[in-house]
């Protein structure tokens, strides 16, 4: 096959897992005449599709770095990505069949849970709240920086050092350490909530508390060069934004301006992070990072996102070099909670090392970084194979789906509890599981939604006072049906 040909095929077979997640949406305009909500489920799935199958397919096309393709196909003629599109659009396909199976009357009672019903919330509480959320985050930074013995006088050791490999090789991520420096995010996410749903004003002590705890927030993921934890924070202040704002007696809505600069501040602090975590240490060294190319060959030429490369390689060695898992990752989250401490020889919960190792055939035994995770599809074929990819994107199509309509009606009516609880669910469950793999994704979804239960069990004020909020929400919910 002429290489022409092959950089066709590979252009034209790139778009087409794109093109499969245009149908739910084109069968909800055009069929269903409902309207599409651009920050529900499908909007993300398609997102992290386009990075990680079309523009990294006609990157690896059209490019002429051999680094980068040796990187991603091992030295392989690019027309190996074949498989993996084929691989992703069988996947995606089951998945869209199972975001349109759902219909108006199976949709899962979420909003009708004892937790959520009560929205009004207490600004003394919220404050409390977050003070606590913020003193436990602190002490667990400073004990997460001691357990990996970073050096507190250089960021970018800080960036490196995100797991610690004593010399016997156990790699110890100290997951509760992480857990407890984290918790700035929630306290965020709530101040935010709390601030945009009240109408307040940035130029006061309610702005300046949300941007305060907003900057404390980013400092663990830009401490330890969590680059997605920048991503994701950047993502879900704009849901916030986008529901909250559409409340009683509001239009709502984001412009195209404002989610353009968020979308580029969180991009230049990712390729930031990107220089720290390769070494860069002088302001020169690090702009090298900021610019077109940086963007292409650090992000789309990455390998994360959902990976058409690693889907292709995977393709090509299972079951052929590496044997089928039988279903065994699909579980392993079960053992998460128990520390490695207490249990040294505990399996490894997510297949990020593992992959690496079977199928790019990588030693990254002393690494401190997180592996190369297959993506929940890959995971799935690895499995049960085809059976599997089919079944499990199919489900995932279905609970994603079934999530966002049983929320809806709440979200656009302007629900604060109900916003808070779609934020902890969003991104694991979409770009997170899509990249990474299912226990991985599960850890995820448990880490944070604890967090977010608990903080809106604490905040709920009175139930003597919900009556009129649960009215307003009632008379404004009917607009959430044309979303669903």
């Amino acid at each position: 096959m002429e290489y022409t040909t092959q950089r066709v095929l590979v252009t034209v077979f790139g778009f087409t897992p794109l093109l499969v997640l245009l149908l739910p949406a084109a069968a909800r305009i055009l069929l269903a005449r409902a309207r599409y909500d651009f920050f529900e489920p499908l909007t993300f799935v398609a997102l992290t599709t386009f990075i990680g199958v079309t523009a990294r397919s006609l990157y690896v096309a059209h490019t002429g770095n051999t680094e980068i393709l040796n990187r991603l196909t091992l030295g392989q003629n690019p027309v190996i990505l074949l498989q993996g599109q084929l691989l992703l659009t069988a996947g995606l396909l089951a998945f869209a069949g199972g975001y349109l199976t759902p219909d108006k009357q199976t949709r899962w009672p979420i909003g009708r849970l004892r937790l959520l019903r009560n929205d009004v919330w207490s600004r003394r509480r919220v404050l409390l709240l977050c003070a606590a959320y913020v003193a436990i985050a602190a002490l667990g930074t400073l004990l997460f920086l001691r357990a990996v013995q970073a050096d507190i006088r250089s960021v970018a050791d800080i960036s490196s050092k995100r797991a610690l490999v004593p010399g016997g090789g156990l790699r110890l991520v100290f997951g509760y350490h992480r857990w407890a420096a984290a918790l700035c995010i929630p306290a965020f996410y709530f101040l935010l909530i709390w601030h945009t749903s009240g109408r307040r004003k940035w130029r006061s002590l309610s702005g300046l508390s949300v941007i305060l705890v907003g900057i404390l927030a980013l400092v663990f993921p830009i401490l330890t060069s969590l680059r997605e934890g920048v991503v994701v924070l950047a993502i879900n202040a704009l849901v916030i934004r986008h529901y909250l704002n559409r409340g009683p007696g509001r239009q709502g809505g984001l412009g195209f301006v404002r989610v353009t600069a968020v979308a580029s501040i969180a991009l230049l602090v990712v390729l930031v992070l990107t220089g720290l975590r390769r070494g860069a240490t002088s302001p020169r060294d690090i702009s090298r990072y900021v610019s077109a190319r940086a963007v292409l060959e650090n992000i789309v030429a990455s390998r994360n996102f959902v990976d058409v490369s690693g889907a292709a390689l995977a393709v090509e060695s299972i079951p052929g070099r590496v044997d089928y898992l039988g279903g065994s990752s699909l579980v392993a989250w079960v053992t998460a909670p128990i520390p490695r401490s207490v249990w040294e020889n505990k399996p490894p919960v997510s297949l990020g090392y593992r992959f690496a190792s079977d199928v790019y055939g990588l030693n990254l035994a002393s690494s401190r970084g997180g592996g190369k995770p297959p993506g929940f599809p890959v995971e799935l074929y690895w499995n049960f194979g085809y059976a599997g990819l089919l079944v499990g994107m199919f489900l995932l199509g279905v609970v994603l789906r079934q999530i966002y309509r049983s929320l809806a009606p709440l979200l656009v009516a302007g629900g604060k509890n109900a916003a808070a609880l779609y934020i902890a669910l969003l991104h694991p469950l979409t770009m997170g599981l899509l990249g990474t793999d299912l226990s991985q994704s599960m850890v995820r979804v448990g880490t944070g939604l604890i967090p977010i239960l608990l903080g809106i069990w604490i905040v709920q004020g009175r139930p003597s006072n919900t009556t009129q909020s649960s009215k307003e929400l009632h008379e404004v919910r009917i607009q959430g049906e044309s979303y669903v």
